[in-house]
């Protein structure tokens, strides 16, 4: 965060299907039901969803 903060270009990356727990943690909560702790702790970051378990997702050599 405090990189990010200080201009740094800050990738974070997410689980699919789940991402960060800390999206559900209420209350508070904005318009579409992000928490507003994960909107906190989380600006000026671009997320990502990346798939670890799959042959694309994790880049290794298709056999």
């Amino acid at each position: 965060m405090l990189l990010a903060d200080l201009g740094a270009d800050v990738v974070k990356v997410e689980r699919p299907g789940i991402g960060d727990d800390t999206r559900a943690w209420h209350p508070p909560a904005d318009h579409d039901g992000t928490s507003t702790y994960f909107l906190s702790v989380n600006r000026n970051k671009r997320s990502v969803v990346l798939d670890l378990t799959t042959t694309r997702g994790s880049n290794r050599p298709v056999p």
